[in-house]
């Protein structure tokens, strides 16, 4: 992270999940706001959902064309999304110096909990709807599970 203090390793990083949508704003807003206020670095999380391949399976529609081209579809939509992400976490952090964009791949829900059980993070701030607009319909569930499974102070905003 750029800027950070030597002391700044000890405040704990708060992470917070990040879509580009309305549903990510409450949360990004109060992690910024907890960052400033106690100087904790922050990463701003964006998670490529990696599961629709098995999600939607290998005979869908009986055409190989038609699922590698919904697939392609999906691909652009969440690139997309990353983006709007990263634009809407550049705008709210500013000028804060100790604020970072990170884009993972893999399954939301794995990703999620192994950033709520990652001892050097502080908080994990994350809104119930956030990646539903770029994800799979079983996300839905996600913050539930997170709740339940996490190990680390956790936030989840409505």
């Amino acid at each position: 992270m750029r800027g950070l203090p030597a002391n700044q390793s000890e405040a704990g990083l708060v992470v917070v999940a990040v879509d580009g949508t309305e549903a990510a704003l409450a949360s990004l807003e109060w992690a910024v706001a907890w960052a400033r206020l106690g100087r904790h670095p922050l990463r701003g999380l964006f998670i490529w959902d990696a599961g629709w391949p098995d999600f939607i399976g290998n005979d869908w529609q009986s055409s190989q064309g038609a699922r590698q081209g919904f697939l392609d579809h999906v691909q652009h939509a969440v690139a997309r999304q990353q983006t709007l992400a990263q634009a809407q976490f550049q705008q709210m952090v500013g000028d804060l110096p100790w604020a970072e964009f990170l884009a993972q791949s893999g399954d939301p829900l794995t990703l999620l909990l192994a950033w709520a059980s990652d001892p050097q993070v502080a908080l994990l701030v994350l809104g119930r709807r956030t990646f539903q607009v770029c994800g799979r319909p079983s996300l839905v569930a996600i913050p539930g599970q997170i709740v339940k499974r996490a190990s680390r102070p956790l936030m989840v905003l409505p």
